[in-house]
């Protein structure tokens, strides 16, 4: 690992890149990228890596804890790690984009693909030197540009007109009912870069429940620092306290005169301003795409089902965190550690190949799914997790007496046998 980190790893993966490109036919015409961080234990103390080891904004929910962060350019074809790099635990996403667009150019050799990311590539700067350079873009314009507080004006006043623009079937919750998104109805700019106006009924459902979420966790917050859970109102009311004075000792008869006076004291109550609640409802699922790639070369409803992919890399961080076990990291000196995430890359890319190669050859051959889940349930879209389990069984045997040596081949069943010819791996490797 150490000889990996001092060395040329950078043209190790500049060479594998190429060659999963060539020998896959890989379409590179759209580079998703983004950031994940991997969270370390431990006090790393004598840490000589020229990247930081250290606190920064954790997206494991971890600020204690130090870390280091990984950046993914993956393709829009299978997504295929093909750029990415370990940076500083302290680096924020704005910064990086420029570099990162540089080296997938080089890696391509080409400056036309649409790169696409998230609000944080979309400042001026960014998104001016990579429209100087030739380069496409697909981004979410940031909540604190100008042009998104007038749009959502808009909408409250009733001034925003939509229109269908994609329905598609909830991929987490296939029984319900489908995901629809609208797109508003007019031309619209930031910039001097095209705004298209998205509403997810999906994300609208999210925006809402999250919005309460937040109501009750400040809610909770307050009335738990100021030890007043069993309060829980929130209006200011006047009230009137009143006293009746006798000017007469002893019981008061009923003919006697007495003076009335009173004293003002408030109470406070809590409760939930409806009005402003929807008010900001008004304009929950409403998301939009800034983009600088011609409507002739692609469409609104492509601009947004590209834009979609992204969740697809967001997948490849939870391999990272999930199948492959990038975490805890078992080592002490920290070009061991920083080496040890490229190799993870590495077998993040060949994993993506494999899940690649065997849905293709799935649709070629007109196979709908495989009976590759627990209890040979039917699987439509196989991960490296589905197709490593099928093989977990598998078992060689030798035995070795003096010179002579008996092999007992490996046993392979009907579904391993399908699996191996749809990758196009030979049978005769497992006798």
């Amino acid at each position: 690992l150490e000889a990996f980190y001092q060395g040329k790893h950078k043209d190790v993966f500049f060479r594998l890149a190429l060659r999963a490109i060539k020998e896959f036919d890989l379409d590179c015409s759209r580079i998703h990228q983004d950031t994940t961080t991997i969270t370390f234990s431990g006090k790393y103390a004598e840490w000589t890596a020229r990247e930081l080891l250290t606190y920064g904004k954790n997206k494991d929910h971890r600020p204690d804890l130090k870390q280091l962060v990984l950046g993914l350019s993956i393709n829009g074809d299978g997504g295929v790690p093909l750029v990415h790099r370990v940076y500083d635990g302290n680096q924020t996403d704005d910064r990086l984009h420029v570099e990162n667009h540089q080296r997938i150019r080089r890696v391509l050799g080409r400056s036309d693909f649409i790169y696409v990311a998230d609000c944080k590539l979309a400042t001026e700067g960014n998104l001016r030197k990579i429209s100087l350079c030739g380069g496409l873009f697909i981004s979410v314009m940031p909540r604190s540009w100008t042009e998104d507080k007038q749009f959502r004006a808009e909408i409250r006043n009733g001034k925003v007109s939509w229109k269908l623009l994609l329905t598609r079937k909830n991929n987490r919750q296939p029984g319900s009912k489908r995901d629809r998104y609208q797109i508003a109805e007019g031309q619209y700019e930031a910039k001097g870069y095209t705004l298209y106006w998205i509403h997810s009924s999906q994300k609208a459902e999210q925006d809402a429940q999250t919005r309460m979420r937040h109501i009750e966790s400040a809610i909770k917050k307050i009335l738990r620092q100021y030890r007043s859970e069993k309060y829980i109102d929130c209006k200011i009311k006047s009230h009137r306290q009143y006293r009746i004075a006798h000017k007469i000792t002893g019981r008061p008869k009923a003919h006697q005169k007495s003076n009335t006076t009173w004293t003002q004291y408030f109470s406070m109550t809590f409760d939930i301003n409806q009005d402003a609640i929807e008010a900001e409802a008004a304009s929950d699922g409403v998301f939009p795409l800034i983009t600088n790639v011609p409507n002739d070369m692609h469409k609104p409803k492509e601009i947004l089902e590209i834009y979609k992919f992204q969740a697809f890399l967001e997948k490849g961080h939870s391999k990272l965190k999930t199948w492959q076990d990038v975490t805890p990291v078992l080592l002490k000196k920290s070009e061991r550690v920083v080496a040890y995430l490229h190799v993870h890359v590495i077998a993040l890319m060949v994993s993506s190949l494999i899940e690649r190669h065997l849905r293709l050859a799935m649709k070629t051959n007109a196979i709908e799914h495989l009976p590759i889940y627990p209890e040979n349930r039917n699987c439509p879209y196989p991960t490296i997790y589905d197709i490593v389990r099928v093989f977990r069984t598998v078992e060689r045997f030798e035995i070795v007496d003096a010179e002579r040596v008996t092999v007992f081949p490996a046993q392979l069943d009907k579904i391993q046998k399908q699996v191996l010819k749809l990758l196009e791996v030979p049978i005769s490797l497992y006798q």
